[in-house]
């Protein structure tokens, strides 16, 4: 990514093609500078509430129940007054549902917390983020508060309804232990969504250390899709859905990687712009390539829903 070189090891797993890094470094901190994306992120550019209590109220309730899918009242007031700029982030919830008016959320691995606020500031509340590197994610309030632990030393009285983990469990050294600390702080009914890159796919085998996703040393343990399923079936979670969410960005940062390109463009510190190395034709290749891909199921990220086993607790 920042093109600081060195020699890296995975372990390829014969049993369930998982991959694992034998060799981290023991200090991590160079390989998670400033620009580094998730401490990077920008406060999204949302509206304030509105003035007045009754119409902050009502406000809430229907952006809540657009981006949480809910029924009822508010959810048939959000899909007759629907809002567009709401959707990339209902997006993210969907094949979940949030049963309890007291709801909880934990976004594991959430950076500067850009993401959460966003939610905040769109009207949700019982707002987690756990971040052991966290650096301006100092935020302490009733709708949203920031660990800095990793999960399994949140507090043991915290239960959620709903855990996130964006493409951040394979930067984890203990994943089993992660998932086995989620199925237990998900309450009965809970959903856990999991997105990540996927090991033994077409693009790792065809382009193995080259492959972006790869993106040693940080990523440290990437897991098959048979493999996470089954860890997270031991730690009480049952797979719901399941998308695969290849995109163009896993065959063009490859190609740079083949190039001797770094990710970053070290002169602006930004990630390179593709149409900057490749023609437009190859760009839409490498689109039509990730849908094809997708299609077979032999894409290299995936998104996973899970279900906490139990009754729902409302």
């Amino acid at each position: 990514m920042f093109g600081l070189k060195g020699s890296y090891v995975y372990l390829d797993c014969r049993r369930c093609s998982s991959l694992s890094l034998t060799n981290p470094p023991p200090d991590y901190s160079p390989f998670y500078p400033n620009n580094y994306y998730s401490f990077s992120l920008p406060a999204s550019d949302v509206p304030t509430e509105p003035h007045g209590l009754v119409r902050r109220f009502i406000w809430r309730k229907r952006n809540e129940a657009q981006i949480l899918a809910r029924g009822g009242f508010w959810g048939l007031i959000a899909r007759i007054r629907p809002r567009p700029d709401l959707e990339p982030v209902r997006r993210h919830f969907r094949g979940t549902t949030v049963f309890r008016s007291g709801y909880r959320l934990l976004d594991v691995g959430c950076g500067n917390a850009a993401w959460l606020r966003s939610l905040a500031s769109y009207g949700l509340r019982g707002l987690h983020g756990v971040e052991p590197f966290a650096r301006n994610a100092n935020q302490s309030s009733t709708p949203l508060q920031i660990h800095h632990c990793r999960v399994h030393d949140l507090p043991r009285d915290l239960s959620f309804d709903l855990v996130l983990l964006s493409h951040s469990l394979e930067h984890d050294p203990e994943p089993r232990q992660v998932i086995g600390a989620i199925g237990k702080r998900l309450v009965p009914g809970g959903s856990c969504v999991v997105r990540i890159p996927i090991a033994g796919n077409a693009i790792w085998r065809r382009h193995r250390s080259l492959w972006v996703e790869l993106d040693a040393p940080r990523h440290i343990a990437i897991p098959s899709k048979h493999a996470l399923v089954q860890v997270a079936g031991e730690s009480g979670l049952t797979l719901q859905s399941l998308e695969w969410e290849e995109t163009e960005f896993g065959f063009w940062a490859t190609e740079l990687y083949r190039k001797g390109l770094s990710l970053i463009d070290p002169a602006t510190e930004q990630v390179r712009r593709p149409p900057d190395y490749f023609l437009a034709q190859e760009l839409e290749a490498f689109r039509s390539e990730a849908r094809r891909l997708n299609r077979a199921g032999e894409g290299g990220r995936a998104r996973f829903v899970f279900a906490k086993t139990g009754s729902r607790r409302r």
